[in-house]
């Protein structure tokens, strides 16, 4: 489609692209929507009048957003759209990503500092670091324009809960569906969502035990997009069957009816925040609510992979059971105790 003035748009597929010829050469690059290619084009003819190439960062930031949409959880397009609104308020939108020097970006990370942890402040630089190098993927850009360093980050070790500690939280949430949340992440290694998914049906018998099938439905799939089954324990089949039973008594439910594990009420989905809440309000309760800790689902999932490996069993399974993708990762959640160290220690003491 040809357009006023040197360069011009065409469609390939579901893609536009903008096109213009710069010192001869033509010079092509994806624009997505039409109208992010007419600003494309746009950047092209102010290259070729000026001779200098110039990179919006808008268009870095956008390009990488697409991506991400496909195959990124809401969650993380959420974040992403945060880092893009905070990036552009303080560089503006038209920035030429090639003016970009590592000082500045550590003056605009001090910046942030002022006013939240170093955590925080440091999530734009990284969205933008990852914006960068799909641009250089896409041959946008020839190279990184310069190193992006980011603050130092305070790394605090990870918690976990003892067996005391469990049960005073599970004794102070009131919720049943709570209840068997917190029994999922700490007996199970379930995370957050895949609680939240797990319907009466996934609760399946495979010899010689029933087993928990986390997979994928209806548009939604697990953390790392593989299916896996946890086998469960005496503890957690017998919760489980109760709350089954006293749902189908209470919605007048056959037996075989595939209903959500944890139950809000007629005509009212779940919401991460209800579930969020409930356990939120029984560790407050307990008195062992840290925002900083991570408490709450997490810290219970951090506290079944720490207590497979104080058990004697190996990372690979811990891995599986969790549902990590590598060992590495499955080691990030693993933490011990002053009582896991001492116990260590004794068991190597020489008899005299």
């Amino acid at each position: 489609m040809a357009t006023t003035g040197p360069g011009r748009l065409y469609k390939r597929g579901n893609m536009w692209w903008a096109s213009c010829y710069i010192e001869g050469v033509e010079v092509r690059r994806r624009g997505g929507s039409k109208r992010e290619a007419e600003k494309v084009l746009v950047q092209l003819r102010r290259e070729r009048e000026t001779g200098r190439p110039h990179v919006a960062l808008s268009g870095v930031l956008s390009a990488y957003r697409r991506d991400l949409a496909v195959r990124g959880k809401p969650r993380t397009v959420k974040t992403y759209d945060e880092s893009v609104r905070v990036l552009e308020v303080y560089f503006g939108p038209d920035f030429n990503v090639l003016d970009l020097k590592t000082q500045t970006i550590l003056d605009f990370l001090e910046e942030r500092a002022k006013t939240r942890q170093n955590i925080s402040a440091n999530r734009p630089a990284r969205n933008l670091r990852v914006a960068l190098h799909h641009a250089i993927e896409d041959k946008v850009l020839k190279e990184m324009p310069c190193r992006i360093r980011v603050l130092r980050e305070e790394k605090k070790k990870p918690n976990i809960l003892t067996v005391e500690e469990f049960e005073q939280v599970l004794q102070a949430t009131e919720h049943e569906g709570a209840r068997i949340a917190l029994i999922l992440a700490y007996q199970c290694g379930l995370r957050h969502d895949e609680i939240v998914h797990l319907r009466t049906r996934d609760i399946i018998y495979s010899e010689p035990r029933y087993q928990i099938a986390v997979r994928g439905y209806g548009g939604w799939s697990p953390k790392t997009h593989a299916e896996r089954r946890v086998p469960l324990n005496r503890t957690v089949m017998s919760e489980i069957v109760s709350e089954h039973q006293r749902l189908h008594r209470f919605l007048h439910l056959p037996d075989e009816a595939n209903v959500p594990l944890i139950y809000w009420g007629v005509n009212k989905p779940h919401r991460y925040r209800d579930l969020y809440k409930q356990i939120r309000d029984g560790f407050q309760k307990a008195e062992l609510w840290d925002v900083d800790a991570k408490t709450g689902l997490h810290m219970c999932r951090r506290t079944f992979a720490s207590h497979l490996l104080s058990a004697g069993h190996d990372l690979k399974t811990v891995m599986e059971l969790g549902g990590w993708s590598t060992i590495e990762a499955a080691q990030r959640y693993l933490a011990s105790t002053d009582e896991l160290k001492l116990a260590a220690v004794d068991s190597l003491a020489l008899q005299y």
